[in-house]
């Protein structure tokens, strides 16, 4: 049977475009949709959905003792949410909300489990994807405890930033906020704007719309201390 290619549209960017895979999963699965700001999933909460994100971005976030927010991940097309309660049979380890309106699909977390152990490609996709977080994980503990706070203003720059062209220049296509900026780093946004003001003035950087365009990577990189 040819999966509806309404329902599974997108779903083919991670999970590939085996028609058996994209059926199983069109069959298990149900479209959602939140707005901006909207919670999705819920820190402490027993449920096991699993969401893939069509489109839209969403955010991980817990909070603590003192309410303070801790930033914990962001996530966007072609990101799961929600896969580590349904693996673990365990909790919801952080709140989970809709930073845009966003588009799901949402999967029970027994029939994901149980596609992910019929089809063995989908449980290598969670894998990498899984590898790919603890990596992301790894290495913002690692600028926290060796960079300065302007250092990992400037390498949260060059992480959001693309190649232009055959060019060395780089595009920030969407420029964050200085607040989500602050708060993504566990940082004052005065020392977020402070840095990139410092950077303006150097010419490294330079807006570019709604973005930011970096003129001189290295010069940026050799900021990383």
């Amino acid at each position: 049977m040819v999966p509806n290619s309404k329902l599974s549209a997108g779903l083919s960017d991670f999970f590939g475009d085996d028609a058996t895979v994209l059926y199983g999963l069109q069959a298990a699965g149900m479209n959602k949709k939140y707005r901006k700001g909207a919670m999705i999933v819920g820190e402490g909460d027993s449920g096991s959905t699993v969401f893939y994100l069509v489109s839209g971005t969403a955010s991980a976030l817990r909070y603590s003792a003192a309410g303070a927010e801790v930033f914990i991940d962001t996530f966007g097309p072609g990101d799961l949410i929600g896969e580590m309660a349904a693996l673990s049979g365990g909790e919801r380890t952080a709140d989970i909300y809709a930073t845009s309106d966003v588009e799901l699909i949402a999967f029970p977390g027994t029939a994901f489990i149980g596609l992910m152990e019929k089809h063995g490609s989908i449980g290598v996709r969670v894998s990498r994807l899984l590898v790919e977080r603890i990596r992301r994980t790894t290495r913002r503990m690692f600028e926290q405890s060796t960079l300065s706070s302007k250092g990992r203003v400037c390498a949260e720059l060059m992480r959001l930033a693309e190649p232009v062209g055959g060019t060395e220049v780089l595009l920030i296509n969407a420029m964050p906020s200085i607040s989500e900026i602050g708060k993504k780093l566990g940082m004052a946004r005065e020392t977020v704007s402070r840095t990139v003001s410092e950077l303006k003035g150097q010419a490294v950087v330079a807006p570019e719309g709604s973005g930011l365009l970096i003129n001189q990577p290295h010069l940026l990189l050799a900021r990383l201390n």
